[in-house]
């Protein structure tokens, strides 16, 4: 299923004419319910937004996009953390508003399933908020908040979960790139 998903997602970026971006996060937040704890490393995400809708006057997209993120489990303070990976796959809707030719700010709402060793997790939601600058015609960078939530069990009790992170990342768009 996950070479499946792989390829299919390797032939999407290769017709398209969305945005491919890489970003790498400041030590994500986690919170569990009994408080909010650091985790150690921060971590990367890969993503793609692919617009399907543009305002006639370019001040609106709606894209929707897809992202992985991949970070350590460490968490400061606590000392029993596994020195597991963690991470999402999410799949979420992105309005843009452009404020000018170069400026512009985004909001995310979708699905996010975690991925972890553990098989007690669950998908959850995954929202956030960001700004970007375009550099160029092909480059940018931007800023974004995202927060993913899901659920985990250990057999006998379950918990909500929150990570939420900062994350800087560089873009690059794929328009014109196969002509």
């Amino acid at each position: 299923m996950k070479k499946l998903l792989f390829l299919i997602t390797v032939m999407s970026l290769s017709f398209s004419q969305g945005t491919v971006y890489l970003g790498l996060e400041q030590t994500p937040e986690w919170d569990d319910g009994s408080g909010a704890m650091d985790m150690d490393a921060g971590g990367m995400v890969l993503g793609y937004n692919h617009p399907v809708h543009m305002s006639e006057d370019g001040k609106y997209v709606l894209s929707f996009g897809t992202s992985i993120n991949l970070s350590d489990m460490m968490i400061t303070g606590v000392d029993n953390a596994s020195n597991d990976r963690m991470g999402y796959l999410a799949w979420y809707a992105l309005p843009m508003w452009n404020f000018s030719e170069k400026v512009s700010a985004w909001m995310s709402l979708g699905y996010a399933r975690a991925l972890q060793n553990s098989e007690n997790t669950c998908t959850g939601l995954t929202y956030g908020l960001g700004a970007h600058y375009r550099v160029n015609d092909t480059y940018g960078v931007g800023l974004g908040y995202v927060t993913n939530t899901n659920e985990m069990t250990d057999g006998s009790s379950t918990w909500d979960r929150e990570v939420s992170r900062l994350t800087v990342y560089v873009s690059k768009s794929l328009a014109g790139m196969f002509k």
